[in-house]
C-alpha cells in the first residue's frame, strides 16, 4: 500500500520502493511497409526509447529465432543485418526491453524481396531502343520488352544476347525474361 500507518518509536526508518512500469517504445524505420528490396543483404533499422533506459532490442526475421540487434548510441538507433533468400513477401518483427524488465509491444513490418540484376544493353550503329533500361535493376524472372528503332538511313539487323542466355533475333521487338548476367 502506498499509505503507511505507524506509531513512532526510537530509531524507526522506512524505505519507499518504486518500480518502473512504463514499457519502452520501439519503431522500425527500415524496411518500410511493402517496400521492394532487390539486394540479398539488407540492414534493418529502428529506434527505441524509454523513460529510464533501454537494455536491449531483439528482432526476428521471417518467423525465425529472436536475435539481439546492435546499437552505437544506447538504443536510440539500432540496426541488424539480414540476408534475404526467399523471393516475395518477408517480415521483420522487433521489440525492446528496458532495464526494469518491461517489454515494448512487438512491431512487425512486411516487405518484398525482388531478386534483381542489372540489364546491359548496347547498340551498334545509329538507332535507339525503348525503354531505356540500360544499367537499371530489373526483377529476375520477370518478362520485359525492348523495341529497337533505327535512325534515318539505317536498318535494324538483329538483337544478340549473351551471358545468361545466348540467342539472335531479327525481330525489332524483343521479349525476354530477365536473368542474371544477361547481355
Amino acid at each position: 500500500s502506498a499509505s503507511l500507518n505507524f506509531i513512532m518509536t526510537t530509531n524507526l526508518s522506512f524505505t519507499a520502493n518504486f518500480v518502473d512500469v512504463q514499457k519502452p517504445a520501439l519503431s522500425l524505420t527500415a524496411p518500410g511497409p511493402n517496400q521492394r528490396w532487390s539486394n540479398s543483404v539488407f540492414q534493418i533499422a529502428g529506434e527505441a526509447n524509454d523513460n529510464v533506459a533501454v537494455a536491449s532490442v531483439f528482432y526476428q526475421f521471417d518467423g525465425g529465432s529472436w536475435t539481439p540487434a546492435q546499437t552505437t548510441n544506447a538504443w536510440t538507433n539500432w540496426t541488424a543485418n539480414v540476408t534475404l533468400t526467399t523471393p516475395g513477401s518477408n517480415s521483420i518483427s522487433a521489440y525492446a526491453e528496458d532495464t526494469s524488465g518491461n517489454v515494448s509491444p512487438t512491431n512487425k513490418v512486411s516487405f518484398l524481396f525482388i531478386p534483381s540484376a542489372t540489364l546491359n544493353v548496347q547498340t551498334n550503329g545509329n538507332g535507339g531502343k525503348t525503354p531505356v533500361d540500360n544499367g537499371k535493376l530489373l526483377a529476375l524472372g520477370t518478362n520485359y520488352t525492348l523495341t529497337a528503332a533505327p535512325s534515318n538511313n539505317w536498318l535494324f539487323s538483329n538483337w544478340v544476347a549473351s551471358g545468361g542466355e545466348n540467342f539472335v533475333s531479327n525481330n525489332p521487338v524483343l521479349k525476354f525474361t530477365m536473368q542474371s548476367n544477361l547481355w
